[in-house]
C-alpha cells in the first residue's frame, strides 16, 4: 500500500472539508453560485463523499451545530430525518434515542441495551446515563440510520450517532477560541479550547465548559388544607462543567498516537412532572390544576447528577500492505437522579435512581486494498466489558422498594467488510460479524424488607445471607449467554456523474438481559397473562431492506437525496410498568416502512435553502400494541451570508415539525396508551464575525414558545383516586422559548 507523503492526510482534508459545510441544508459561507463542498463522512468506517455512501446518512459540522443552535444531542433531531431523542423522565442527563422507529423504551434500566448506539471519537457509549452531551468542541456529528449490525455490532438495530470532538494537528500553529453567552432564566455559559504544538511531531488541545441555568420550570408545595402555595423553587435547569483534553503524536511517518480524557459534571439535573389532570392535592382527596403550563404542585424539589470520566488511546499505523488501528477506551460514571412519579403534591410516589458504571472496551481494525486495488477490505475484533451498580429505590406512600443489583456485560465480536468494484461505477458490498455476550446478575428486590421474588425460582439464593448481606432468601444470582451473527449485502450504481442509486440489506441484533427489578409472578397488562417478571429477555433482531438515490444537479449547486427501507423485526424488545417495577418483554414480530427526502440548494449569492421529510409506518403483529414514534416529520430552513468590509454576517432560520404519538403508560392505567399531541419548533441565529477573529450573535431556540410534551406516563392520580385516565397523565415538559447573546473571541 502506498503510504502518504504526510501521515494521516486524509483524515485532515476529512475534518477540514466537513468543518465548510454538510447535510442537511444549511451551510456556512460559500462564494456565489459556487458548487456546494463535498462532505466526508465515515460511516463505513473508511473517508468517503455523503453523496458516494450507499446508506442513509446525516452530517453536521462545527458551524452547522452553532448556526442551528443545537446545544445539546437532542438537538440533532431537529434538522434530521426519522430520528428522535429526548431525555429520560425527571432527569436531563440520559437520552432515550430512536431512529425510524426503533427505540429503548426504559433507559433507565441498566440492564436493557439501547437499539441505536451512540460513539463518542469511535467509542461506544453503553448506557443512556450522561450520553445526552454538549455540543461542545465537536468537529462533526453523524446521523447512521438502519441497523448497522456488520460495522458496528450489537445494539444498533435502529442506527448509530457518530459524535468527533476536535482534536489537535501535528504542525500546526497555536489557534483557539474564547467565549462566553447570557439568556434568559439566568442562563450563563464560558469556554475556551487552545490547541498548541508540542514540537514539530506532536500537538496537544484543552477545552473547558462552564454552563448555567436557574431553569425554566418551578415546583410548588402547597398547603393541602387550603390549596395555598407555601414555597416554590426554580427547577429544569443545569450546572455543568466540562474539561476535556488530547494529544496526537506523530511518532514516525507511519505511525500517530492519539490520547484523550475527558470528565463531566451536572450537578442540577433534576426535571419536574405535572399530572395534567390536577396537580395540587387537597386533603378531601380532590386535584386542583395549577393554570401555568411550566409550574407544578409537588410533595418535593426534584434532584439530579451526573458525573463522567472518560479515556481513550488511538494507535494507527501504516504498514506497506494494510493499516493498522487499534482503539482502547476506558468509562465511568455516577448517576443520582429522584423525581416525582405521580406529578403532584401528593406524596405518593416517587424514583429515586441511583446508578454507576464502568466500562472499557478494545477494537482492532486491519484494512487495506488488494486485487489490483478494486477491492477495499476492512476487518477486526471488538471486545466490551461494563460493570453495573444499580441502587434504585420507588417510595409508595412511605413503603421503599428497593431495586439493588449488579449487572455485568462482556462481548466479543470479530467483523469483515469488503467492497469490490466490478466497474469504474459499479460496486458490490458485504460484510459479517460474529457476536457473543456474556450477562450476569445479582439482585436483591424488596418491597419494605418483604421479599419480591418468587421463593420457587431455582435462581433465588439459599438460605443464610445474601451477597448484599440482606436476610436469607431474597437475591437472586443468574448468567445467561447470547450469541449472533450479522450481515449486510449491496450494490450501488454511480449512473451518471453527479447521481448515484444504491440498495442493500442486512440484519441487526439488540442482545437480551435480565430483568433488574423483576418482582416475581405478576400480571401483564400488555400480554393479558401471569408472567415471571424475573425471566431473561430474548435478543431482538432486523432483517432491513433498503434502496436509494443521492443526486447533486445545477453544476453542483443543489443536492437531492431520498431512501425507501423496509425493516422486519423478530422478538421485538418492549417494557411494562407493573405494579411500580419495569418488566422488559419481547412481543413477537414487527414491521416497519418509510421513506425519507432530503436536499439542499443555493438560491443566489450566499442564500441555501434546504429541507426534509420522512414517513413512517410501524405494525405489530399484537395489535393490542401501538406505535410510539411520529408517522411524519418534515423540516425547512434557510441560511444567508452577507459578506461586509469589515465581516461578515450569517443569518439562520430553521423549523421542524413533528407528528403525533403514543406513549405507553408508566404505572399501569385504565389507558395504557396515551397520545401525544404533534408540535413545530423555530430556531435562528443572526451572527457578525469580524475580521480581526470577534464574533457577535444572538440565537433563540422554541421562538415561537409551543408548548409541548415529549414524554408522557400514565396517571397514578387516575388510579388512586378513580378519575377518567383519559384526562389525567403525567407530563414531562419540553423547553420553552429561550435566547440568548453570545460573544467569541478566535485565535
Amino acid at each position: 500500500m502506498k503510504k502518504l507523503d504526510k501521515p494521516f492526510a486524509r483524515g485532515r482534508m476529512a475534518k477540514a472539508i466537513l468543518t465548510t459545510t454538510a447535510l442537511p441544508f444549511a451551510f456556512t459561507a460559500i462564494p456565489a453560485y459556487a458548487a456546494l463542498e463535498e462532505v466526508i463522512v465515515t460511516a463505513t468506517k473508511r473517508e468517503k463523499s455523503i453523496q458516494e455512501v450507499p446508506v442513509s446518512v446525516t452530517a453536521f459540522s462545527t458551524d452547522m451545530l452553532e448556526n442551528f443552535v443545537m446545544l445539546d444531542l437532542r438537538d440533532l433531531q431537529e434538522q434530521t430525518p426519522s430520528l428522535i431523542i429526548g431525555q429520560v423522565a425527571g432527569s436531563s442527563a440520559s437520552a432515550f434515542i430512536s431512529i425510524r422507529g426503533q427505540i429503548q423504551s426504559d433507559p433507565s434500566v441498566s440492564t436493557l441495551d439501547p437499539s441505536v448506539g451512540v460513539y463518542i471519537d469511535d467509542v461506544y457509549v453503553g448506557r443512556a446515563q450522561g450520553a445526552l452531551i454538549e455540543m461542545f468542541d465537536i468537529a462533526s456529528a453523524e446521523i447512521l440510520k438502519g441497523a448497522q449490525g456488520t460495522l458496528y455490532g450489537r445494539n444498533t438495530t435502529g442506527g448509530a450517532i457518530k459524535i468527533a470532538t476536535v482534536r489537535p494537528e501535528p504542525g500546526e500553529p497555536v489557534t483557539g477560541y474564547v467565549g462566553g453567552a447570557i439568556g434568559n432564566y439566568e442562563s450563563q455559559r464560558y469556554e475556551g479550547a487552545v490547541s498548541f504544538p508540542l514540537g514539530e511531531t506532536a500537538a496537544m488541545r484543552v477545552a473547558a465548559r462552564h454552563n448555567e441555568s436557574d431553569g425554566w420550570a418551578e415546583a410548588l408545595m402547597v398547603d393541602p388544607d387550603t390549596g395555598a402555595t407555601t414555597s416554590s423553587s426554580p427547577t429544569n435547569g443545569r450546572d455543568t462543567d466540562l474539561l476535556r483534553a488530547s494529544l496526537v503524536w506523530d511518532a514516525t511517518e507511519e505511525l500517530r498516537i492519539s490520547v484523550g480524557g475527558e470528565y463531566y459534571e451536572n450537578d442540577n439535573a433534576g426535571q419536574l412532572t405535572k399530572d395534567l389532570g390536577g396537580d395540587r392535592f387537597r386533603s378531601d382527596f380532590t386535584f386542583d390544576q395549577t393554570p401555568d403550563f411550566y409550574t407544578s404542585a409537588t410533595s418535593f424539589v426534584p434532584e439530579g447528577s451526573i458525573e463522567t470520566k472518560s479515556y481513550d488511546l488511538t494507535v494507527d499505523y501504516a504498514f506497506d500492505a494494510f493499516d493498522l488501528k487499534a482503539i482502547y477506551s476506558y468509562r465511568e460514571f455516577e448517576f443520582e437522579n429522584r423525581f416525582d412519579v405521580d406529578g403532584t403534591s401528593l406524596d405518593g410516589l416517587a424514583n429515586n435512581l441511583n446508578i454507576e458504571g464502568e466500562q472499557q472496551s478494545f477494537e482492532l481494525q486491519l484494512s487495506g486494498l488488494a486485487l489490483d486495488d478494486r477491492l477495499d477490505w476492512l476487518a477486526g475484533v471488538f471486545y466490551f466489558d461494563e460493570d453495573n451498580k444499580d441502587s434504585t429505590q420507588a417510595d409508595y406512600f412511605g413503603f421503599p422498594i428497593d431495586y439493588p443489583g449488579n449487572s455485568t456485560t462482556e462481548s466479543i465480536a470479530a467483523y469483515m467488510h469488503l467492497i469490490y468494484a466490478v466497474t469504474d461505477e459499479v460496486n458490490l458490498s458485504g460484510g459479517l460479524r460474529y457476536t457473543e455476550d456474556t450477562k450476569e446478575l445479582d439482585g436483591a428486590n424488596r418491597l419494605a424488607g418483604g421479599c419480591l421474588y418468587d421463593l420457587s425460582n431455582p435462581d433465588v439464593s439459599d438460605p443464610g445471607f445474601d451477597y448484599y448481606g440482606n436476610p436469607a432468601g431474597c437475591s437472586i444470582s443468574s448468567s445467561e449467554d447470547f450469541d449472533f451473527v450479522s450481515w449486510a449485502l449491496g450494490v450501488d450504481w454511480q449512473f451518471a456523474e453527479s447521481s448515484m442509486v444504491y440498495a442493500k440489506a442486512g440484519t441487526g441484533q439488540r442482545s437480551g438481559g435480565h430483568q433488574m427489578r423483576g418482582t416475581g409472578l405478576q400480571f401483564s397488562e400488555i400480554l393479558g397473562m401471569v408472567v415471571n417478571t424475573n425471566a431473561p429477555f430474548d435478543e431482538e433482531e432486523v432483517l432491513e431492506f433498503e434502496v436509494g438515490i443521492k443526486n447533486e444537479f445545477l453544476d453542483g449547486r443543489a443536492r437531492l437525496n431520498a431512501a425507501y427501507y423496509h425493516t422486519d423485526y423478530t422478538d421485538y424488545q418492549t417494557s411494562e410498568i407493573i405494579d411500580v417495577s419495569t418488566y422488559v418483554l419481547n412481543l413477537g414480530d414487527a414491521e416497519i416502512q418509510g421513506i425519507e427526502v432530503d436536499g439542499s440548494i443555493e438560491l443566489t449569492d450566499g442564500l441555501l435553502v434546504g429541507g426534509f421529510v420522512s414517513f413512517l409506518d410501524f405494525e405489530y403483529d399484537d395489535s393490542t400494541i401501538e406505535d410510539s414514534t411520529p408517522e411524519l416529520k418534515w423540516g425547512v430552513n434557510v441560511s444567508y451570508t452577507i459578506p461586509a468590509s469589515y465581516g461578515q454576517w450569517n443569518t439562520t432560520l430553521s423549523y421542524s415539525y413533528t407528528d403525533e404519538v403514543t406513549s405507553g403508560s408508566n404505572p399501569p392505567s385504565a389507558n395504557i396508551w396515551i397520545p401525544l399531541d404533534d408540535f413545530g419548533t423555530v430556531n435562528g441565529r443572526i451572527g457578525l464575525d469580524l475580521e480581526n477573529g470577534l464574533s457577535v450573535s444572538v440565537y433563540g431556540r422554541n421562538l415561537t414558545d409551543e408548548e409541548y410534551i415529549y414524554d408522557f406516563l400514565g396517571s397514578f392520580v387516575a388510579d388512586f383516586a378513580g378519575e377518567d385516565p383519559n384526562n389525567f397523565g403525567v407530563a414531562n415538559q419540553a423547553e420553552p422559548r429561550t435566547y440568548g447573546v453570545e460573544v467569541r473571541y478566535s485565535f
